[in-house]
């Protein structure tokens, strides 16, 4: 049953890119910054990622006791984060907190987590937390929330200028617990942090850029956390889940594991630049993630698949008419 029909002579809402396969026909695709002026195109600094805390949950006061180092033998976590922990942004629960965009992308990547916290929001965002928290951190695939070309890196000393097409971080500069030097941006979140939106500009790693202070009387740091890929979209289900997307975007059908990393869910750029079929949504906002859905046509017969949502529509019908 086709799901969908034609918009007009010149343009198809379904269309195949790479080896697609129904009953002997497919269709073969090809494959084929500068410095910003100091200045402050910020939006505005954000406090810490919105986290619940539930002090009567034991994993949690486990997992926030293996994290820091300055909790005496007979005092509890529960006591040690009311007395320091909480003054000094500390987090309570496990696995790593994850920034606004990594909750982000736990939520475009997973569409479990998609039907329980809603795709977009503070709301969202923050059961998304609690959710890697309890569940995702434990799952491989969930362990690759971004690629090696966007993953945040140290941008500038304290008062020094810190040049991010993304999120600027800005917190301590050693543990507090320990004195170690941080180098890590998982570790510089788990503890206080301010974060400003940027566009590429050169923006003061100070509290002239951020409007106060996480951690006043302490050396800092700023952290640059890079933008998400323009052209990712987000997996919106599973082979035989149904997908929520809306109308006017693109479905595409294709690799479901990434071949670059084993466990991890493919990207949309791997997913693209591997044999795929695809459709546009011309009339509602959900289809059946499966192969009768793309008429007929499996692109990658025994591999698992997924559907990716492309609200943009990176990938345009014009692309594809003139690449096939």
């Amino acid at each position: 049953m086709l799901l969908l029909g034609v918009n007009s002579a010149s343009e198809l809402d379904k269309f195949s890119f790479g080896k697609g396969h129904k009953g002997g026909h497919h269709n073969k695709g090809k494959h084929g910054h500068g410095h910003g002026q100091r200045g402050n195109s910020a939006t505005g600094a954000s406090p810490p990622p919105s986290v619940d805390v539930d002090l009567h949950n034991d994993l949690d006061a486990k997992c926030y006791r293996s994290r820091y180092f300055d909790i005496p033998a007979g005092q509890t976590s529960q006591d040690h984060y009311k007395q320091i922990g909480e003054a000094q942004g500390r987090y309570w629960g496990c696995g790593k907190k994850l920034s606004n965009i990594e909750a982000q992308l736990y939520i475009d990547t997973n569409p479990t987590v998609q039907a329980q916290v809603g795709l977009k929001g503070e709301s969202a965002l923050k059961s998304a937390r609690k959710h890697f928290s309890r569940e995702g951190r434990n799952e491989k695939h969930n362990l690759f929330l971004r690629d090696a070309n966007h993953a945040p890196f140290f941008c500038s000393k304290e008062h020094d200028v810190c040049q991010c097409s993304g999120t600027i971080h800005w917190g301590y500069e050693s543990r507090p617990d320990t004195g170690e030097k941080i180098t890590s941006f998982d570790t510089l979140n788990d503890f206080a942090t301010l974060a400003v939106d940027a566009d590429g500009d050169l923006l003061s790693c100070d509290a002239a850029t951020f409007g106060s202070d996480p951690a006043a009387g302490h050396p800092k740091q700023c952290f640059c956390e890079p933008k998400p890929d323009k052209n990712q979209a987000r997996v919106c289900g599973n082979e035989g889940d149904t997908c929520s997307c809306p109308k006017g975007s693109m479905v595409l059908y294709g690799r479901k594991e990434s071949k670059k990393v084993p466990g991890a869910h493919a990207t949309y750029s791997e997913a693209r630049h591997d044999s795929w079929t695809g459709i546009q949504l011309t009339t509602q906002n959900s289809i059946k993630c499966d192969t009768n859905t793309f008429d007929g046509v499996d692109p990658l017969p025994g591999v698992s698949k997924a559907c990716y949502c492309d609200e943009s529509r990176h990938t345009s019908l014009t692309q594809l008419t003139t690449q096939q």
